[in-house]
């Protein structure tokens, strides 16, 4: 890396906007040699470089020889700030790769236990896609015995593995199934306890216990 290279380096893992822009002559002639540097934005989550990289020419879809693209780095650094501007302006980005094999940020997220980063992602991506064994991120979950992660997903609708929980041994997350299953076949009542709670006509602790996935479920009616 010559110098000039290692300077613009510094510039864009330090989040400098100002000098990023006095150097957006040597940056743009960066983008076909070194397309990576988008990358360096996510050791410090820092979304308004990488729009301005990306203004400048840079490809927000460059797959590193991995098969890796920025959102499986935000994903591994905990880049919150990225993965919300990606899941936003970039949302393909986060299931869509020229190679089918490996992990999605959705399976590292919940091989990781990182809910926060699950949160930005279940937005966007399928919750079914498996990963290159076959395991759903739910899946991946459960065998990591990681309840957070796994009651997350069931919240948001991932298909129950239940095989994969008498195997375990995670009998917590089969009785949470259950509740799951009682709570939806109970719509009609969670509907109103949901318009009274909004109204605020209700304090009811049932409905403020209830998952925020089934929360969200009932209320985009309302």
């Amino acid at each position: 890396m010559d110098e000039t290279v290692f300077h613009l380096h510094r510039l864009i893992m330090d989040g400098n906007i100002k000098e990023i822009k006095n150097y957006q002559d040597e940056l743009k002639k960066l983008v076909d040699v070194y397309p990576e540097a988008i990358f360096l934005t996510c050791t410090q989550d820092l979304p308004e470089v990488l729009n301005l990289l990306i203004e400048f020419g840079f490809n927000p879809y460059f797959l590193d020889t991995g098969r890796e693209n920025i959102a499986h780095y935000a994903t591994k650094s905990n880049s919150f700030k990225i993965l919300g501007y990606l899941a936003q302006n970039y949302p393909s980005l986060f299931f869509i790769s020229e190679d089918s094999v490996g992990d999605r940020p959705i399976h590292i997220a919940s091989r990781n236990g990182n809910v926060e980063a699950l949160k930005t992602i279940v937005k966007v991506h399928p919750l079914g896609i498996l990963n290159w064994d076959d395991q759903s991120a739910l899946t991946i979950s459960i065998r990591n015995q990681d309840i957070r992660t796994a009651k997350l997903l069931l919240d948001r609708g991932s298909e129950f593995d239940y095989s994969v929980c008498v195997e375990v041994g995670l009998t917590e997350l089969i009785e949470y199934n259950k509740k799951v299953k009682l709570w939806k076949r109970r719509l009609p009542f969670i509907y109103y306890l949901a318009y009274a709670a909004q109204n605020q006509k209700s304090n009811s602790k049932e409905y403020y216990d209830l998952p925020y996935g089934i929360i969200r479920e009932i209320t985009q009616f309302i």
